[in-house]
This record gives C-alpha cells, structure tokens and sequence, in this order.
C-alpha cells in the first residue's frame, strides 16, 4: 500500500473514532477562523484539529498499553512527540494571529493557554528560554537527565548567541506528552500536557 494511502487511513479511521469532536472543530475553525475571513485561517485550524484527533488516537492507545504494561515500538514516541510538537505550532501561530490582529476574546483562560502554547513553543523552535532577554542576568541551569556530577550545571546567557535550552518532556498517563516548561516571568515552571491544552482550547471555544 502507498504511503500517501496509510497516512490517510489514519486520518480517515481518527475522524470517525472522534466524529463529534471532529464536528466540533469544524464549528471553531468555522466561528473563529471566519474572524479573518480573506485568509486560509478556518483551513489552518481545521488541519490542527485534524491532528488534533490524530493525536487522540495515538494517546488512547499508548494509555492502553501503557496500562497492561506492553512496550511500544522502538520509534512509535518518537513520531508521537513529532506531531505533538508540529500540532503546538500550528495551533500557536493562529492565537498569535488573533491576539496579534485583536481578533481574540482577551479573557484570562485565553491568555493562559496562549502564555503556554508559547511556553512551548519557543523552545521547540527557536530552542532558547521564552524572552530570555528579561534575564537581568545569565542563568544557572541544571541539565536533564542528571548526570549527579559537575556537568548537570551550565550556563544560559541571553547574550550569547550559542545559548540553547532542551525542554524536558514526558509522557501522562492519558499516553499524551507533557513539556517542562519555564516562566522567566513568574520565575515559576509547570508542567503542560497536550491533551489538556487541546481540552481547555475545546472548552473555551465551545460557545464562540
């Protein structure tokens, strides 16, 4: 079978297996894409909740085998954080696009799942701190995994330009990939799950 063929059986059997949730992203992609109704806005978030859904079945499966304590396949995570990372991008770029063009509600749970999106996403793609340049300072951090020895320190340096931050990443027990993520802001850090995040974004826009 073609591989083009595969990929899209998985899409095809993810939108059955999520229908109402796939109907649902189509009345947001249409209610808040149509905010910028000269752009490909609905297109763009519709593919993310097509990921989205893709995203849901991978989980639900690692949840299952996670459970009975089967072991995956050598590169199944791999291609999981993958689309995991890829679906942050895109559903990033269309809040920012709304913030960014005051299209979007500005309410506190729209801010908050925007301030983690880009918590994520700035690591991801640009691999440094998100706003390092707050950072009166350089900043003392502590490697992951720990070696226990000298070398678990370094040195972030917003003015250096071969600075890099590796965010720490995991899996729940919904088989769905957190991020370590750090607020140089709040001077906090947390952990976010993709699931939730999409939960919160399907929440917030139900009613749009």
């Amino acid at each position: 079978m073609e591989i083009g063929t595969v990929v899209a059986n998985a899409f095809r059997i993810a939108l059955a297996k999520h229908s109402e949730l796939h109907k649902h992203w189509i009345g947001i992609s249409i209610r808040v894409g149509g905010r910028l109704p000269k752009s490909l806005l609905m297109a763009s978030i519709q593919r993310d909740g097509e990921v989205d859904l893709l995203l849901r079945c991978i989980e639900d499966e690692r949840a299952r085998a996670m459970a009975a304590g089967k072991e995956s396949g050598m590169f199944d995570f791999h291609y999981q954080k993958m689309l995991s990372d890829y679906w942050i991008g895109g559903i990033y770029e269309s809040f920012r696009t709304l913030r960014q063009r005051n299209l979007a509600d500005a309410t506190p749970v729209f801010n908050q799942i925007f301030s983690d999106l880009e918590s994520i996403r700035v690591p991801l793609e640009t691999h440094e701190l998100p706003k390092d340049r707050s950072l009166k300072e350089p900043l003392t951090m502590v490697r992951g995994p720990r070696s226990n020895n000298a070398t678990d320190l370094y040195v972030y340096d917003p003015k250096d330009d071969q600075r890099a931050h590796i965010m720490g990443g995991a899996v729940t027990r919904n088989g769905s990939v957190m991020w370590h993520v750090i607020d140089l802001k709040t001077e906090n850090d947390r952990w976010v799950e993709r699931r939730d995040l999409s939960d919160r974004i399907l929440t917030m826009w139900k009613d749009v």
